[in-house]
């Protein structure tokens, strides 16, 4: 480019030694073209005919044709990419990850979480669970071994020491118990909540002990306790708030308006009214706090007894390398599965133009072989493509369970949340690959434009999953589309999520929020303008050698 602009300044400045300025449109010369113009419409002048008109080349003219040149490549590119996306948005996660994913609510390793909302993996630990409350059931019996056990023993016979001492806080209300009042040593989580939990039982950690923990065992007056039972701290409050004051409240109001009472009654009365000062003595936040204490603590040992356990780090390394696995096996399929259905339409059309058959003496199996040998290569040239593709699926279907595992010990996802995640992850990876080790020439700004285009996609992909859902549903409202309502689906909601993320990169792209399309442009335009320039030298330099050689000697 530098010894066209070189050349350029040399023109310039023979002009403007003749008197000549550059023109921005064009002047037709008396002269005929041949000897004015040359091929590209760049003028030859001749140093000092300064009365020869001469034609000049339109600047704005010339960057709109090279514009619209752009613009119509860049036209046939999309409808490219429209085709390659609809084929493998049919053919991967709306085609392929039918057939092998099992994907479902909660995700492939059973959590705490999730098995506290009667969510599980698998059908094992929900029998396991079915086995408890059938063989060791919560009665007198087992909440004799919860009320009985050393740890809750000693906290009792402690807390009872200081209460004949100098009295004993009473956990529920603040108040001191005396030595005369009436104390109980409560669970504040109930022994047969800890019992039945259904993520202890996961976690395989003894109930008894877990419940009779220091922060889980509390000394209250024992008509709080008795009132409690096994509820938790928030339906304690209710019941009292909405049901144990207002009835209170009632019978004292009906036995105070009775003319006289019996002394029964007077007895009835003064129980009534104790217990009434009672419940409105509860401090609601002290047994939230004491509550929340004891929970976490509770929750803690569950967590770090399972989540550390052999079982469930074995299930997650099982699954995660299953599902890596699958994921290896649905890229690397996808790739040899689009490039045969690119190579057997590739023949079709050929056959459209050409007929069946290559000779006229070929057979029609003849024909039919060569035609599918042509398919066979095709695929079988795409094999290093799968490779890659084999690897970076597996990686990623590795680390899509590893991260649904992590969301399902916090939130229950669905199986269509995890199908997400997964495609999702596939297309976060990608985009990660981009920016951490972009291709050899690729600068950081196209790097960073190449990876918002890969999370475009699997944005536009994970919307048409759930579109798909919607999608399936419909269709299978109709007797007659039910039978056929997934495949019917797959390959709409494929084509739907195909254009919709080609026409979602053609945003970014025109958005340009790295300047990348930006340099493409300007470097396009230049290779394009020193391409004219140097064809139009070349053109002058034979017109002056064959014409008029001595006025144009400036130009070597």
């Amino acid at each position: 480019m530098n010894e066209s602009v070189e050349r350029f300044r040399r023109k310039r400045a023979i002009l403007a030694a003749a008197g000549l300025s550059p023109q921005h449109s064009v002047h037709l010369a008396p002269l005929t073209q041949a000897e004015s113009v040359s091929a590209c419409g760049l003028p030859a002048v001749l140093p000092g005919d300064v009365n020869q008109s001469f034609v000049a080349v339109d600047a704005e003219a010339l960057l709109a044709e090279i514009h619209g040149k752009l613009d119509s490549e860049k036209i046939g590119a999309l409808v490219d990419a429209c085709q390659q996306e609809c084929l493998q948005a049919i053919i991967r996660p709306l085609g392929l990850a039918r057939a092998l994913f099992n994907d479902k609510d909660g995700g492939n390793v059973d959590t705490v979480h999730n098995a506290r909302n009667k969510v599980y993996a698998t059908d094992a630990e929900r029998e396991k669970y079915n086995e408890h409350t059938r063989s060791n059931e919560y009665n007198d019996k087992v909440s004799h071994q919860y009320h009985h056990n050393k740890g809750y023993t000693e906290n009792n016979a402690k807390s009872s020491a200081a209460q004949k001492a100098d009295g004993v806080v009473d956990a529920y209300t603040g108040k001191v118990l005396r030595r005369d009042d009436k104390k109980d040593q409560d669970h504040v989580v109930s022994g047969k909540e800890v019992h039945e939990d259904r993520g202890r039982v996961l976690a395989e950690v003894d109930g008894v002990a877990l419940a009779n923990s220091e922060t889980n065992l509390k000394p209250t007056s024992r008509t709080l306790n008795r009132s409690k039972q096994d509820r938790t701290a928030e339906n304690f409050i209710k019941y009292v708030e909405e049901v144990k004051i207002p009835n209170l409240q009632k019978d004292i109001a009906a036995l105070e308006a009775k003319p006289s009472l019996t002394p029964d009654e007077q007895r009835i009365l003064a129980d009534h009214k104790r217990q009434l000062q009672e419940f409105q003595s509860l401090d609601k936040e002290k047994l939230r706090a004491a509550d929340a204490a004891a929970r976490k603590e509770i929750n803690g040992k569950i967590n770090k007894a399972y989540y550390t356990s052999k079982k469930f780090i074995k299930n997650t390394a099982v699954t995660s390398a299953t599902e890596g696995g699958k994921m290896a096996l649905q890229q690397a399929i996808g790739v040899l599965m689009e490039e045969f259905v690119r190579a057997a339409f590739a023949e079709v059309k050929d056959v459209w133009r050409n007929g069946f058959k290559g000779k006229v003496d070929d057979t029609f199996l003849d024909a039919l072989k060569l035609r599918l040998m042509r398919v066979a290569d095709r695929v079988q040239a795409k094999w290093k493509h799968a490779a890659v593709a084999f690897r970076d699926g597996f990686i990623s279907g590795f680390l899509s369970n590893l991260i649904t595992v992590v969301i399902n010990a916090f939130v229950t996802t669905s199986a269509r949340w995890v199908r997400i995640t997964r495609e999702g992850f596939m297309s976060l990876y990608r985009a990660l690959k981009t920016l951490a080790f972009p291709p050899e020439g690729m600068s950081l700004a196209e790097a960073a434009d190449a990876a918002s285009k890969l999370m475009m996609a699997g944005v536009v992909t994970g919307g048409g999953i759930l579109l798909e859902e919607i999608v399936e549903k419909k269709l299978q409202a109709t007797a007659l589309l039910a039978p056929i309502a997934p495949y019917v689906s797959a390959i709409t909601v494929g084509v739907a999520t195909g254009l919709c993320t080609v026409l979602a990169i053609h945003l970014l792209d025109r958005l340009d929020l790295f300047g990348v399309n930006a340099k493409i442009r300007h470097e396009h335009v230049m290779a394009k303008l020193d391409e004219t320039i140097s064809h139009s030298y070349t053109r002058a330099r034979e017109a002056a050698a064959a014409f008029d050689p001595p006025p144009l000697l400036h130009l070597t």
